[in-house]
């Protein structure tokens, strides 16, 4: 026919168990826990690299920008050249 699309489809159940059996699922844990491990072995290699070369080896690009003297273009850090 000519009927409109389905835009949003919204399903509820409540009530279905009581608190203490159910479980509360989540669509994005399996991502979280493979974002955890790469954030984990990130850290590890981080660490390992400290480790050898000193804690200056590895730095976020924020702290070595104002190393630099690096004009951060929002007026708030004057060129040090």
């Amino acid at each position: 026919g000519t009927g409109k699309p389905i835009r949003m489809l919204t399903v509820s159940a409540m009530n279905l168990v009581s608190g203490e059996e159910g479980d509360q699922l989540s669509l994005f844990e399996e991502a979280r826990a493979v974002r955890h491990d790469k954030t984990e072995r990130l850290e590890e290699t981080v660490d390992s690299i400290r480790t050898r070369f000193g804690v200056g080896a590895v730095v976020r690009g924020a702290v070595l920008g104002n190393d630099l003297g690096i004009h951060r273009g929002d007026g708030r850090e004057k060129d040090k050249r």
